[in-house]
């Protein structure tokens, strides 16, 4: 037997102890197998005397006179039969009272119960009261001796709407009937005697407010506790048809009982209206008689009736008396008490007569039917509970019961003494809500498992009475795991709330079937959006993408929720301000059992920047294309412009110096003349080359650029179209920039030449503006499109610009990266030369650029961009520029000259100048042999001509060699690229000129003199 069932077994041995009866079982041998406490009170004296006898305890104290009776009924019991006596007894005291005993037998053990019986009408009904039948139709109570009710079930509140807080601590008179209420005080009267402890049966009218219900009452006393247990049951309807009955019957009826008179002789038996009433027949309906009587017994119980019966006819039991179960005629059963004595005996031992009664007690075994069934109930549910139980004292808080479960939970901790919650963090608030609510269904609380991990469990708990005391009655249910799921759950949710609020993305989860869309806050705010400001919905989402995008994106989301394509694809969407915002979209769908799309989650990733930075790149990657192939044009016009110049000086050498033989106003001479003119055009072509290059020689001098421009107002109004009309706006004063005066003005008239040519023919406005910029604050190249142009990046600094606008056809996008390269035009047929590539250069010679910001059919803005002055910076006034006087008459020219130039053409045509002026020369066709030469003529040398660009070695590193030989010797420096930046160091050791490319006798010998006196205020200083 495991201790679980020793529990139970205890249990029960303890509330059969405490009843009022003796309860006994015998084995098949007749040993007392079990005697319950009761039996040294019935019979006066200790439950081990008794069995010190020997013997069958129940025969020694029975009235001689009784027990060959009782001793002849003893024999003949049988497995499966009951049969109930009942007969004097005389106790050792001297005490002589009645008992009634019931025995039943089986599987050869035999039980009984032995009542005290104090009348014929008395009831001694068995009750095991225990709070745990809460749940119970039937009434269940438990008062003080003084009538004063301690506690009460659940019923009272549910069967007969009294609250049990109202209950509790009243007297129990009232809620009884004021008719009723001297029958219930004198009950508790007659049970409150010292030693009474037999039940009693009572019916009274209990309620409230004048809702008064028939109830009936078995009583179970409990002196030694002070306690008074009653369990009542509901008889109203009952007790109602009952009294309905009685009043239809009350006339012709002498009795309630049936009442019948058996010959036993002839076997007839008359029975009064009362008894066939009972039965279900009409009276004579039904011929009753000895031989058929044993037929309307229920067929369970005809055997006993039959044994009781004979019993009494042959004297072994004083009377007939016996409970059983009758058949009426519709076949339902008729529970009665059924009571004869036989009143005739022939001869004074033959019965011939026999009388008795029916009394109907369907109802008294309602009741106990009840009783047993609440009874079984409680012992069932008691028997299947699985959960942890725990009774513990509300005083100290110490475990007065435990059952198995409790004890594989908890271990030792139900058998120490000491508060049994003292272990949980949670006590005192379980212990609060306990005293203040009474009950308490679902309370979480942790608790130390025998292994010493903590576990959590849900408390379901009751205030009762246990042993007198207040206690508390406690189911406990594991939720361990449910707790670590839910933590678990927990922080995953704190987890991925970190991941929202830290992640720069906007999260979304979409429900296909309400189509509610959750937006993240950061998927509203990347759009500029607040919370609250967008609806949860997909249509919110579709109407935020471009009109461009949306077909590409639902189609996209088309082909992930039918083919499972996976979704991931870029639009624009556009923001609150009205920008575009390019955005990474990212989703995947969940799906149910049958594959169908009901979920999507997915995120938004917000790439405008990254797109932005590519289009600056291929922006940045274009420029650095366009500015490369417009250097390796201008190298390819600088080495063209060198070239050309070196023919062409060899052309206007030799047509000059035949002009000096030919006679004047001869065909020679005009042809001669003409060669000359060719040459000098061709000279200004080479120019134009030279300043796409940015290789021109200019001279930068402060200028006020609006002043310059206002200046050309006249010049610019005959150059346009007449359906032109020019606006200018040059009014507003602007720091100074250092530029060459006339070249500005070359470059605004080209401009403003094409914006005339821009308008077609058709009436427009050209629109001619100066001002000032800061490209550092101004947002340039935002990236939206590539309408705007700056040919080469500035630095961030102010900037003096003037801006020439027309509303003209506008350029072409495949045509902007084209209006710099040399000779291109977008007008029909030839161009104008170089056009707005020498502008340009003229641009870049002034340490500026051009910025363009055309579209087609809106026009074009051309804007000039000039630094401002920062700091004075030296100038120099060109050698070919005209000199400020005409050339000496009388100038003879004497001394050494050494010539260097590669060109032996230029060399000759040198020579021959040179000479008819009255210089010597040296010649040198590299700088080689001029170093070689010079170490001979160093010392008459006058001065040294050097071409700039030379094999082996330049014109610098030439100078450089013979000023270390002759520190102040006068060098004149001519180049085909134009002046170089180098000149500025070059000036600082001695008298330096420079002359381009190509130039003719004048010029060369104008610089030599300049040169020479130059030279000779040096050496006198």
């Amino acid at each position: 037997m495991s201790e679980h069932d020793t529990d139970i077994l205890r249990a029960l041995r303890g509330a059969i102890d405490a009843l009022p009866d003796v309860v006994y079982c015998l084995d098949e041998h007749g040993a007392v197998l079990h005697l319950g406490a009761a039996a040294d009170r019935l019979y006066g004296q200790p439950v081990p005397e008794l069995l010190a006898r020997g013997g069958d305890f129940r025969l020694a104290p029975i009235d001689p006179a009784d027990r060959p009776r009782v001793e002849a009924a003893y024999r003949r019991l049988k497995d499966g039969r009951r049969i109930e006596l009942t007969y004097n007894i005389r106790r050792t005291d001297g005490v002589v009272g009645t008992v009634r005993e019931r025995i039943s037998r089986k599987a050869g053990r035999t039980q009984g119960i032995i009542s005290a019986v104090r009348s014929d009408n008395q009831l001694a009904l068995p009750l095991v009261v225990r709070d745990a039948l809460e749940g119970s139709p039937q009434l269940f109570a438990m008062f003080d001796l003084d009538g004063r009710v301690r506690w009460a079930s659940g019923a009272f509140e549910a069967e007969l709407g009294l609250p049990r807080a109202t209950l509790i601590g009243s007297s129990s008179l009232d809620v009884v009937h004021p008719e009723d209420r001297a029958v219930i005080s004198e009950a508790f009267a007659d049970l409150d005697r010292e030693g009474e402890v037999a039940t009693r049966y009572i019916e009274c009218r209990v309620g409230a407010d004048g809702d008064w219900r028939w109830v009936a009452w078995v009583v179970l006393p409990w002196p030694q506790r002070g306690r008074i247990y009653a369990v009542g049951i509901d008889i109203h309807a009952q007790r109602m048809a009952a009294a309905a009955l009685e009043r239809a019957e009350a006339a012709r009826l002498a009795t309630y009982d049936g009442l019948w008179d058996v010959d036993l002789i002839t076997g007839e038996i008359q029975g009064n209206a009362r008894l066939y009433g009972m039965l279900g027949y009409a009276e004579g309906e039904i011929a009753l008689r000895y031989d058929n009587w044993l037929n309307l017994v229920h067929p369970d119980d005809r055997e006993r009736v039959g044994a009781a019966f004979e019993e009494h006819l042959w004297g072994d039991a004083p009377m007939y008396h016996l409970e059983h179960r009758l058949l009426r005629k519709d076949g339902t059963p008729l529970w009665v008490l059924a009571r004869g004595q036989v009143v005739l005996r022939e001869g004074g031992f033959t019965p011939t007569r026999m009388v008795g009664s029916y009394t109907d007690i369907t109802e008294r075994k309602q009741v106990e039917g009840a009783l047993s069934r609440s009874e079984e109930r409680a012992r069932c549910i008691v028997e299947a509970v699985t959960v942890p139980m725990v009774i513990t004292r509300m005083a100290d808080g110490r475990v007065v019961f435990a059952n198995d479960h409790a004890r594989a939970r908890f271990g030792d901790r139900v058998e120490q003494p000491g508060d049994f919650y003292a272990a949980s963090p949670q006590r005192a608030g379980f212990v609060e809500a306990l005293e203040r609510d009474g009950r308490i269904s679902e309370y979480e609380a942790c608790f130390a498992a025998p292994g010493g991990e903590q576990a959590w469990l849900i408390i379901a708990a009751s205030l009762i009475e246990f042993d007198g005391e207040p206690a508390a009655l406690a189911t406990f249910s594991d939720i361990t795991e449910r707790r670590r799921a839910e933590e678990a759950i927990r922080d995953r949710n704190q987890t991925l709330q970190i991941v929202l609020r830290t992640t720069s993305d906007g999260i979304w989860d979409w429900d296909l079937r309400t189509d509610v869309v959750r937006y993240s806050a950061r998927w509203k705010e990347m759009l500029g959006y607040a919370p609250d400001e967008l609806a949860d919905t997909a249509e919110t989402w579709r109407a935020l993408i471009h009109p461009e995008d949306r077909p590409v994106a639902e189609q996209r989301l088309t082909d992930h929720l039918q083919r499972g394509i996976p979704f991931e694809h870029t639009s624009r969407y556009t923001h609150k301000d009205g920008a575009l915002r390019w955005i990474v979209v990212r989703g995947h769908a969940l799906r149910d059992a049958h594959g169908h799309p009901v979920r999507m989650m997915g995120n938004h990733t917000d790439i405008t920047e990254q797109m932005r930075a590519r289009d600056e790149r291929r922006r940045m990657q274009s420029r650095l294309q366009n500015a490369q192939r417009l250097e390796s044009m201008g190298v390819m016009a600088k080495g063209v412009a060198h070239d050309f110049n070196n023919l062409l000086m060899a052309i206007l050498g030799n047509a000059e110096l035949g002009m000096l033989d030919a006679p004047g106003g001869t065909e020679l001479s005009q042809a001669l003349d003409e060669i000359c003119a060719a040459a000098r055009q061709a000279t200004d072509l080479c120019n134009q080359l030279l300043a796409y290059a940015g290789e021109e020689d200019v001279t930068l001098a402060p200028l006020d650029v609006a002043r310059v421009v206002r200046d050309m107002r006249p010049l610019l109004e005959a150059s346009i179209t007449r359906k032109a009309h020019l606006d200018l706006d040059c009014d507003r004063e602007l720091p100074a920039v250092r530029g060459d005066a006339a070249r500005l003005r070359q470059v605004v008239a080209n401009v403003v030449l094409n914006a005339s040519d821009a308008l077609g023919g058709l009436p427009g406005t050209i629109r001619v503006s100066t001002g000032m910029t800061d490209l550092s604050l101004e947002g340039r190249d935002d990236g939206r499109d590539d309408s705007r142009i700056l040919v080469d990046p500035l630095p961030a600094e102010l900037y003096v610009y003037v801006e020439i606008e027309d509303d003209g056809a506008g350029i072409p996008p495949e045509l902007r990266s084209r209006i710099f390269d040399p000779f291109f035009t977008t007008r029909e047929g030839a161009g104008r030369g170089l056009g707005l590539g020498s502008a340009l250069g003229i641009m870049r010679s002034h340490g500026g650029t051009i910025e363009v910001e055309s579209a087609v059919g809106e026009g074009s803005i051309f804007r000039l961009l000039l630094p401002i002055v920062r700091q004075s910076t030296p100038s120099f006034r060109p050698a070919n520029s005209p000199p400020p006087g005409p050339i000496d008459p009388e100038f003879s020219g004497e001394g050494l000259v050494l010539f260097v130039d590669d060109r032996s053409a230029l060399r000759g045509v040198a020579l021959k100048w040179l000479e008819s002026a009255g210089f010597e020369v040296a010649l040198a066709e590299d700088g080689r042999e001029a170093v070689q030469l010079f170490e001979s003529v160093a010392d008459r040398a006058r001065a040294v001509v050097l071409d700039l660009t030379m094999p082996e070695l330049d014109g610098p590193e030439v100078l450089g060699i013979l000023r270390a030989r002759r520190p102040q010797i006068p060098a004149l420096l001519m180049s085909g690229f134009g002046r170089p930046g180098t000149m500025d160091a070059l000036a600082t050791d001695g008298p330096v000129e420079f002359l381009a490319k190509p130039f003719d006798r004048a010029q060369l010998l104008g610089a030599l003199e300049r040169l020479l006196e130059a030279g000779d205020i040096e050496q006198t200083l």
